[in-house]
C-alpha cells in the first residue's frame, strides 16, 4: 500500500532507491531496517565466503604467490624452484591479474565485515534506546 501510494495507482513513475528506503525505514522503524542491513551484510559475506572461501584462505594463497608476468617466467619460476613433500607451503604461481583479484575479493570481505559490526552496534544502540523509551 505504501508503495502504491509513493508510485501511484497506475504506478506510472518508477520508484527510486530513495523511495524504497523511506518506506522500509516508515514501516520498520529504526531497529527493523537496521536489522534488515544486518541480515543483508551478513548474507553478502556468506556469499563471497561461499563463492571465494574465507580471509584466511586468501591470506594463505597471498603469501604463497609468485606474480608471473609471462609463459617465460612460469617456466624459470619452476625450474628454480625445489621440490617439495609439503603441498601447503608449496608456492603459487599466479598471473598479476589473479593476484589482484584476491586482493580485490580479500578487500571485499573486510569492508563488508567492518560494515557489518558497524551495523549491528548501530541496532543494539537503537534496540537500547527503545528499552528506554518504551513503557
Amino acid at each position: 500500500m505504501l508503495f502504491t501510494k509513493l508510485a501511484g495507482p497506475e504506478r506510472k513513475r518508477e520508484l527510486s532507491d530513495t523511495d524504497v528506503q523511506s518506506a522500509v525505514w516508515e514501516v520498520c522503524g529504526d531497529s527493523g531496517a537496521l536489522q534488515l542491513l544486518v541480515d543483508l551484510l551478513r548474507v553478502k559475506l556468506m556469499n563471497l565466503e561461499e563463492a571465494s572461501g574465507t580471509d584466511e584462505n586468501d591470506i594463505d594463497l597471498l603469501k604463497k604467490a609468485i606474480i608471473i608476468d609471462s609463459q617465460e617466467d612460469s617456466k624459470q619460476c619452476m625450474s628454480n624452484l625445489s621440490t617439495k613433500t609439503n603441498d601447503s607451503e608449496e608456492p603459487k604461481l599466479m598471473t598479476r591479474n589473479k593476484w589482484s583479484a584476491i586482493v580485490y575479493r580479500r578487500g571485499q570481505k573486510q569492508l563488508t565485515r567492518l560494515f557489518l559490526k558497524e551495523a549491528e552496534h548501530a541496532l543494539q544502540l537503537s534496540l537500547n534506546e527503545e528499552e528506554v523509551t518504551s513503557p
